[in-house]
């Protein structure tokens, strides 16, 4: 687990109580920085805070960190390409608040295609969405 200070604040308890303790380790630091070394990387609910500038930096201290045959998995909501649908309102609704509350945004494939591209990555799958939400798993390698 990697994250500030405050977001591993009491993490090391939490990954005891429910057992996973002996697999996990945690560090603090700063994700515009660096992050620590490895071969799979997950990146989940971040991105959607951040502005495409910033999103860009965090992705590029990922492509720094990944090992060369690495893969880097993305776990953020994708905003559906038909905006008139009924399922499309909480896509939008997200959308809304990311940029009120963050200063960010939700986006769609070809976005999150075109950031990756932009930090070093191919992305090379999306799954479907994930248990009925608009969260989908994006999949990419070091280019």
């Amino acid at each position: 687990m990697f994250d500030t200070a405050d977001g591993v604040a009491g993490a090391a308890e939490e990954l005891r109580r429910a057992g996973l303790s002996d697999r996990c380790s945690i560090e603090a630091g700063d994700f515009f920085e660096a992050v620590p070394e490895g071969d799979v990387m997950l990146v989940k609910g971040v991105l959607h805070d951040w502005d495409d500038r910033r999103c860009i930096a965090i992705l590029r201290s990922c492509r720094r960190s990944i090992a060369a045959d690495g893969r880097l998995l993305v776990l953020e909501p994708v905003m559906p390409s038909g905006l008139g649908t009924p399922e499309a309102a909480g896509a939008v609704m997200s959308d809304i608040a990311m940029l009120v509350y963050t200063g960010g945004r939700e986006r769609g494939m070809i976005e999150f295609r075109d950031l990756l591209a932009a930090a070093g990555f191919d992305l090379t799958r999306v799954t479907p969405p994930l248990g009925g939400s608009e969260i989908r798993a994006l999949v990419a390698k070091p280019a």
